[in-house]
């Protein structure tokens, strides 16, 4: 609503900054335009002036379904029940939104540009092996994607963090990036942050299991600790654990 108006504001302005420039008085003889009437020059605004339509999107890429108001109507605290909203709608315009729900397009294919493969994607947000599969499906676009759609996609997705800078990736075609490299790489990290976490985890219950052992031969904590090198966190665990056994038996 206020953009609309800012933006029929400006052509407004624009239209007399060029009536103002073609004046009488500033004009060549051989390009004169006629006179305005006095409601023309006193508003600026000749009769046969014409304004051009404006439409204003609302762009949500959010992962939840949008569920706000959709026009004025919605944000009145009006009784549903009350006999004059017919009267209200009547004389008081709702200023309907057009909302773009991106992660919940149904018809996918009615759009003919990137926007069809963008909303593909962000439909799969936070499921990892459908967008793997929808992106692989579509190879043929997004081993070529232009560097500004990936990079709405990173923003769209919340995945700046993840998904590697464009600069970083490989190009088959220059002003391209090849999106089905990024996942891939994407993939493999998190498998090998899994292999080491598990790692760690094993490595950590083998200390736990030594611990408990060695408390189980009355050892003081100074010995266990130089002679397993543990931190005070996972000695403290293993403590824990200790005394659950001896409370349990």
């Amino acid at each position: 609503m206020i953009y609309d108006g800012m933006t029929y504001h400006d052509q407004i302005r624009a239209l007399q900054a060029k009536h103002k420039q073609d004046s009488p008085e500033t004009a060549d003889a051989s390009s004169v335009p006629s006179k305005p009437t006095r409601e023309e020059f006193l508003s600026g605004f000749r009769k046969d002036d014409k304004l051009i339509p404006c439409i204003t999107l609302v762009f949500y890429y959010d992962e939840e379904t949008w569920d706000g108001p959709l026009d004025l109507y919605d944000m009145f605290r009006i009784d549903p029940v009350f006999q004059g909203n017919k009267i209200l709608k009547k004389y008081v315009p709702g200023y309907r939104i057009n909302l773009i729900d991106a992660g919940n397009i149904s018809q996918l294919e009615r759009f003919h540009t990137d926007l069809q493969q963008i909303f593909g994607v962000l439909k799969y947000r936070g499921k990892k092996e459908e967008i793997q599969q929808y992106i692989y499906d579509n190879s043929d676009y997004f081993q070529y994607i232009d560097k500004e759609s990936y990079e709405a996609l990173r923003v769209f997705m919340h995945s700046e963090k993840m998904l590697r800078n464009v600069d970083e990736l490989k190009s088959r075609k220059e002003g391209t990036v090849d999106m089905c490299q990024a996942l891939q790489e994407l993939y493999q990290d998190g498998v090998e942050t899994g292999r080491q976490e598990g790692f760690e985890s094993g490595q950590k219950q083998q200390t736990i299991s030594i611990i408990i052992n060695m408390l189980n031969m009355n050892l003081s904590l100074p010995v266990i600790k130089a002679s397993t090198m543990a931190s005070d966190e996972i000695l403290a665990e293993a403590q824990e654990l200790y005394r659950k056994e001896h409370r349990e038996s």
